[in-house]
């Protein structure tokens, strides 16, 4: 059992920590993809996100729970469960847990600060991957468009028993503006319709190249950076291909917080 840490990071959050490396495969020629898990008061259904991750097919992958100061976040017995179930692909695990709760932004910035990774995603405490090749499929396709920064896939809402498709992110109505990788159609699309944090996928240091996370933010870390990345001639590449279940028992899943008039304020 490796030790806990107690530390404070570089916004001044107190934390706890677990850290552990794995050894490294036969395949260390492949990109390391990171998943990062955030978590706040969904640890009902963690374990299921986790395991969507651990059961993934790709050789090399790195996992980030990070908690935003849940009461029932257990740092030890999510480490135990990970101990209990990962393969040889999974070469790093880092479990964080703030102290006291600080919101979506700095819950997800922390976590990237601690990703190797060539490349990366975040997904919620409520979300599954879509099935075990979805991390060997982004990779591919970021190996194909090698100019890529960021990859749009698909999404699936589901019902709160998982049972049933609710929507899906983009509408098909919106792919093939996405396909062309028309940076103006694009725009308006993230400006009036948004696109979930899930289903995109990232190559690490893309945030950089724009400021970094938007800290005027409490819950809201995905969509403005969307909007900078667009502006500074960042479009991103269409994958048509369905990345992620996503729950709708998160805390941040009330889309109120992203008004159509704080979007246009921002742009």
């Amino acid at each position: 059992m490796i030790e806990r840490t107690l530390l404070v990071n570089e916004d001044g959050i107190e934390l706890e920590l677990y850290e552990e490396k794995f050894p490294i495969n036969n395949y260390k020629s492949k990109p390391l993809y990171s998943v990062i898990i955030s978590s706040y008061h969904n640890t009902a259904t963690l374990l299921n996100s986790i395991s969507s991750v651990l059961e993934q097919k790709y050789p090399r992958i790195e996992l980030i729970v990070g908690d935003d100061g849940s009461e029932d976040f257990k740092c030890d017995s999510i480490y135990q469960f990970i101990i209990n179930n990962h393969k040889k692909n999974l070469e790093r695990i880092v479990i964080r847990k703030f102290r006291e709760n600080q919101g979506t932004v700095l819950n997800i910035k922390d976590s990237l600060t601690r990703i190797k990774g060539e490349y990366y995603s975040t997904i919620g405490a409520d979300d599954l991957l879509n099935d075990p090749y979805v991390i060997n499929d982004c990779v591919n396709c970021f190996n194909s468009n090698p100019d890529a920064w960021w990859l749009i896939g698909r999404i699936t809402v589901v019902s709160f028993d998982y049972k049933t498709a609710v929507i899906t992110y983009p509408p098909n109505e919106m792919c093939n503006t996405l396909s062309g990788g028309d940076k103006l159609n694009s725009l308006g699309f993230f400006t009036y319709r948004g696109m979930p944090a899930p289903g995109v996928s990232f190559k690490n240091g893309i945030a950089d190249l724009v400021g970094g996370i938007d800290l005027h933010y409490k819950y809201l870390e995905d969509w403005p950076l969307y909007i900078k990345l667009l502006k500074n001639n960042y479009p991103p590449t269409f994958f048509n291909r369905y990345i992620v279940k996503q729950g709708t028992s998160g805390i941040t899943k009330d889309r109120s917080a992203s008004t159509l008039s704080m979007r246009k304020q921002y742009v």
